[in-house]
């Protein structure tokens, strides 16, 4: 069972050691995509993480990011994955998709 409310609540080394962040928990969905579901700043920022991984729904870090984004119209995380990753930034996902395609166009 994935206990969100851990995951959500990572703030340092020792709690994220407690994962491995190179293995699928569940469903192929890496510890940085929970982080990322679960809006964990401070969580992702501790780490370097396998970003480029999919899930089994074909998202990425990236993807999953921009997705959230739209969501809940906060890019705090998609800000920091392109500053922190760019050189992931122009993958596209087994669909052909970048994460631009997940974002919604607006004035913004």
């Amino acid at each position: 069972m994935i206990d969100f409310d851990k995951i959500s609540k990572i703030k340092n080394k020792s709690q994220l050691n407690k994962f491995n962040i190179d293995k699928p928990i569940f469903l192929s969905n890496y510890l940085h995509h929970y982080l990322i579901m679960t809006n964990n700043l401070t969580g992702l920022k501790l780490s370097r993480f396998p970003i480029h991984k999919e899930n089994n729904e074909g998202l990425q870090g990236f993807h999953m990011s921009a997705k959230l984004s739209n969501e809940t119209n906060n890019y705090d995380i998609l800000n920091y994955l392109i500053e922190e990753y760019p050189e992931y930034a122009n993958n596209i996902n087994y669909f052909n998709e970048s994460f631009l395609d997940m974002l919604d166009i607006n004035d913004k």
